[in-house]
């Protein structure tokens, strides 16, 4: 019997793409995966509101997820729409006070702002200075945001509803393979780097562990490179010490890799969600490019 099905959704410009995902312990089978497009710009709509675009991607949600068991659905939030950072908290610290920290940081970061909802996940432990943190990855979501996804979700009644990055996303994709490859992760540094229009996301990985992210503002190869060696810098980390770069999004390409694998000597190779599971068709396999469906995966595991 499975413990849990779960649904991820991700928008890019007119396109949704959508997975559902069974988990059974450690096997996890890919119960739907594929994308509506639609005439007219669905990340916008759906980040703005348009009423009658909404109900629009409402009843595609609606069509494609007929039948669903899941009872989870997280929509993935692009870059430009929230703001993230990570932030360090004393595991000392009482609930309370670690909300408060957290809030705190939103207003430095973000400017005070009354319809700003906050949400934490937490990301990697470490003793400092003789203290235990835990680093969280935090997101600002606007309040229209979440309501505008509600409606769109509004035909599933008893599910949860969820936000998540799609940096989050993408690096549980990585974090999975990682650990499958290397059994408990134990050695092993990788990086994921996604490619979008206007920015370009990057991840490290330790140990099968999420670490650190940042998002550059470039989509030049030559600054990502840049970018990825200062990551790993930050972490005490060398070029000499990543073993993999998994690369996603909408602009991967051969510039990108060569230059990647020029900076660090790494392995650089299309993160493939679809690795993941035994139960995909092969004709299916063939008509999907998996880079781009790495946010509805991660956003179902």
């Amino acid at each position: 019997m499975s413990e849990k099905i779960r649904s991820g959704i991700s928008f890019h410009g007119s396109r949704m793409r959508y997975a559902e995902v069974e988990k059974t312990g450690a096997a996890l089978r890919l119960v739907r995966l594929g994308s509506c497009d639609f005439d007219f710009d669905a990340e916008k709509a759906a980040l703005e509101g348009t009423p009658s675009r909404l109900d629009i991607i409402r009843q595609a949600v609606s069509d494609v997820f007929s039948g669903t068991r899941s009872i989870d659905f997280t929509v993935v939030l692009p870059p430009r729409s929230v703001i993230s950072f990570f932030s360090p908290v004393s595991d000392r610290a009482p609930e309370a006070e670690k909300k408060r920290q957290l809030e705190a940081d939103i207003i430095l970061v973000g400017g005070r702002d009354s319809a700003l909802s906050v949400s934490a996940e937490p990301v990697f432990s470490e003793n400092a200075g003789g203290e235990d943190v835990t680093w969280y990855q935090v997101a600002a979501i606007q309040a229209p945001v979440r309501r505008n996804m509600a409606g769109v979700l509004s035909d599933f009644s008893g599910v949860n509803n969820h936000f998540m990055t799609s940096m989050q996303a993408a690096t549980r994709v990585a974090a999975w393979i990682e650990d499958r490859r290397a059994g408990s992760g134990a050695g092993t540094v990788a990086a994921a780097v996604g490619c979008y229009d206007d920015c370009t996301e990057i991840s490290i990985l330790d140990a099968g562990r999420w670490r650190h992210g940042v998002c550059a503002k470039s989509t030049l190869a030559s600054d990502v490179a840049y970018a990825l060696l200062d990551e790993l810098e930050r972490l005490d980390l060398s070029a000499g010490d990543l073993n993999t770069v998994y690369v996603y999004g909408d602009r991967t390409n051969g510039t990108m890799a060569t230059a990647l694998a020029a900076a660090t000597n790494a392995a650089v190779t299309i993160l493939d969600p679809l690795a993941l599971f035994d139960n995909h068709p092969v004709d299916e396999r063939s008509s999907f490019e998996p880079g781009q469906y790495v946010l509805a995966v991660g956003a179902s595991l």
